[in-house]
């Protein structure tokens, strides 16, 4: 399933940022509002699509992606799931680290 960050208006001058995944909703932060932000984010966009902003969007659109990441983070260690591609494959890699040590002590006791 996609993982979506979108955005709607909470009050007057506010902002508010969700992440979608797996069926759940998670708040990420809350900023102050900006026309661009609710043009973008506001119907929602997938984690692929938001490295594409990086370059074509507004100032403020920019900022907003790159403070993303850092919430998605906690928002993994909080809650301990895997969001991100770069999560996923640092996982798997301290899996096999682990699984290659037991391996590699088991032989040497025996």
């Amino acid at each position: 399933m996609k993982n979506f960050i979108y955005c709607t208006t909470t009050a007057k001058g506010e902002q508010s940022f969700y992440l979608r995944t797996q069926g759940t909703k998670y708040f990420l932060f809350a900023q102050a509002f900006r026309r661009s932000n609710k043009d973008v984010f506001g119907q929602g966009i997938s984690l692929f699509e938001l490295r594409k902003l990086k370059k074509h969007c507004s100032y403020s659109v920019r900022h907003t992606a790159e403070k993303l990441p850092a919430y998605i983070r906690y928002i993994e260690q909080e809650y301990d799931i895997l969001i991100m591609e770069t999560t996923k494959r640092k996982k798997l890699n301290r899996q096999n680290r682990k699984r290659f040590a037991d391996d590699y002590f088991n032989e040497e006791t025996a």
